[in-house]
């Protein structure tokens, strides 16, 4: 038995020198005994070596893990580099992220408008914080409008950074100043002033300083409200050519007015104004025409319904009456008679009225409205008489006399 090393072949060799003294079943590095104990260094591989290789940590028990992935082959492979620890190649595969997350991704930092929070997660800025820029973000606290200003692991990049996107309120960013204080300075022009210090950002104030002594007058007519704050200057040229001092109202300070602004608002107005007179006319033509068609309607409506009775009333007259008998007339019931009669269609309809004065059949002749019948009609006899009373001719509307 050897006293130090591994008996082999017959010869005492020693163990390799990576394997602690008398801890090795063999010659090579991975024959040391009890590993990763037995290991002089460290253990890796299935070998006891000096140190562990790049892709790998070493561990309290003295062993190399792989600081990475294992592939298909058993291969250790790198992470992303914003994972600490992965079980796979991308960024979002990571058990830990070494610098911030931003949803399940990890990345090495938040967007210009994000800022880190509660366990390194990136989240947005208030709407009114500055956008930031490269290697530094528009706030310190996300959401909020009072925490806004540049956030930077190298604070050298937030030197004259504007915090707010718009106006500084009071200390919170805006999208326009509050009533109270409708004017604003810019500090970027106006560093000297207490109020602007370590700021470049528009401040709101409720009254333009002395030395500016002005304002930019944004309001569309005199008489409506300012529809933007109003900046504070020294002249009226800092605003440009087009703008000219206009006195203010009592106890107000004097503003800046753009000339062609007005007139070109002056234009606007007046065609408006134009506008809404020609509107009117078309509106007041437009009801007399619908007036006049109802009142149209009706009366046509009216004549149709005085014709429809009218012709009613016409139908219900259409009765004959005889003009001495108001009551409807009717033809008399035939006379009995043996001999059918019949009524002659020729003549109107109306009532005869025939007087009998006297009927004499004497020398044998009938004397009928001064007409002389022959005296043969003696010879008929009396029923033959009475059978030609229907052949006798009556004129119409005239008396007839026997």
């Amino acid at each position: 038995m050897c006293p130090s090393g591994v008996f082999e072949a017959g010869v005492c060799s020693p163990c390799h020198k990576q394997c602690k003294a008398d801890m090795c079943v063999g010659p090579g590095p991975g024959d040391c005994a009890d590993m990763p104990a037995g290991c002089v260094g460290v253990y890796s591989g299935g070998n006891c070596t000096t140190e562990c290789s790049d892709l790998e940590i070493l561990v309290p028990t003295g062993e190399c893990v792989c600081n990475g992935y294992a592939d298909t082959d058993g291969s250790c492979k790198p992470c992303h580099e914003g994972c600490d620890g992965c079980y796979g190649p991308g960024p979002g595969e990571c058990n830990q992220c070494s610098s911030f997350r931003k949803g399940a991704t990890c990345v090495s930092e938040c967007g210009t408008e994000e800022t880190p929070g509660l366990n390194n997660e990136c989240l947005p800025c208030h709407p009114q914080c500055s956008r930031g820029g490269v290697g530094f973000s528009g706030c310190e606290i996300p959401g909020d409008a009072g925490q806004c200003g540049c956030f930077s692991t190298n604070q050298a990049l937030c030197d004259r950074q504007a915090k707010c996107r718009n106006y500084d309120d009071a200390g919170r960013c805006s999208a326009a100043c509050s009533l109270d204080r409708p004017y604003t300075i810019d500090c970027a022009i106006n560093s000297g002033l207490g109020l602007c210090a370590n700021s470049v950002d528009k401040m709101c104030v409720s009254q333009c300083p002395p030395f500016l002594p002005l304002y930019n007058d944004t309001r569309p007519s005199p008489t409506m409200r300012p529809s933007m704050p109003q900046l504070c200057v020294a002249a009226c040229a800092e605003l440009g050519s087009a703008y000219t001092v206009v006195l203010a109202d009592a106890n107000g300070p004097a503003r800046c007015v753009n000339v062609e602004l007005d007139i070109r608002q002056f234009e606007i107005d007046a065609a408006a104004d134009n506008n809404a007179e020609a509107s009117t006319s078309l509106g007041d033509n437009a009801t007399f025409v619908v007036v006049v068609a109802i009142v149209a309607a009706v009366v046509v409506l009216v004549f149709l319904y005085v014709c429809l009775n009218t012709c009613c009333a016409q139908k219900e007259q259409q009765v004959i009456t005889s003009p001495a008998d108001p009551t409807p007339w009717a033809s008399p019931a035939p006379a009995s008679s043996p001999y059918a009669t019949t009524q002659n269609d020729t003549y109107s309809p109306r009532p005869l009225t025939t007087q009998l004065s006297s009927h004499s059949f004497q020398g044998g002749a009938m004397n009928t409205s001064g007409n002389s019948y022959s005296n043969g009609l003696s010879a008929l006899g009396e029923d033959s008489m009475m059978g030609m009373t229907d052949s006798v001719l009556f004129q119409p509307h005239e008396s007839t006399k026997l």
